[in-house]
């Protein structure tokens, strides 16, 4: 697990981290999410250093200091911010990385959109009846789900999930009482952003914990 003692301390009043120190992309447009104990939530990123980024948000960022990006890869980098303005962000990385292999993203998967790990009881409606079911995961082509009982490929359904509007979709695959759903209608980044701020309301500053984030989650996160 990463040892969060080891950050180091945040700038003094008046002075800014300055990450162009390191070997630098001058400027990035990269999909991502960032990882928090509010949930998580889709970014930019805007430029890179080995030794940090700059992020942008479609809506108002997370309220942690130490946090988790990670990129449609699945290769995931523990950070503290250390400096907000509007909705961009700039953040420090726990370790020095490899800039190149960031920008490349390499992967052996086709590439796919970032997709934001949320779970809660939602129900699909299809031919009039309604099944009950958990949504796993959402993006902005479609949803994952575990559903009560099985759904036929192709099958047009209506998504009726509680905090956002309803949408239609189609199933794309199904493995058992797991469903793959694409969307008739794809939605925009910022739309994505208000569904997953909507399904994942930001946590109280009072309840945020400095370290609590990477104690808790998966190895796979930190390793």
């Amino acid at each position: 697990m990463t040892d969060m003692s080891q950050i180091p301390p945040s700038p003094e009043q008046g002075h800014v981290v300055d990450m162009r120190a390191g070997k630098r992309a001058s400027l990035m447009i990269r999909s991502a999410k960032l990882i928090c104990q509010s949930g998580e939530y889709p970014c930019i990123v805007r430029d890179v250093s080995s030794g940090g980024c700059k992020l942008r948000f479609f809506n108002a960022m997370p309220p942690e200091t130490y946090v988790l990006l990670e990129l449609a890869n699945g290769e995931t980098f523990a950070m503290k911010r250390v400096w907000n303005r509007d909705l961009e962000a700039g953040f420090q990385f726990t370790a020095p990385i490899d800039v190149e292999a960031f920008i490349e993203e390499s992967s052996p998967y086709p590439r796919r959109p970032v997709r934001l790990r949320i779970r809660t009881g939602m129900r699909v409606w299809a031919d009039g009846k309604g099944i009950e079911g958990v949504l796993r995961d959402i993006g902005t082509g479609g949803v994952g789900l575990a559903l009560a009982s099985e759904l036929a490929l192709r099958q047009p359904v209506r998504l009726a999930i509680p905090g956002i509007p309803d949408c239609y979709a189609r199933v794309a695959w199904r493995r058992g009482a797991s469903h793959g759903l694409v969307f008739e209608h794809q939605l925009k980044m910022n739309e994505l952003a208000q569904w997953a701020l909507a399904l994942q309301p930001f946590l109280p500053a009072a309840q945020v914990a400095a370290t609590q984030l990477f104690e808790e989650l998966p190895q796979r996160y930190t390793a």
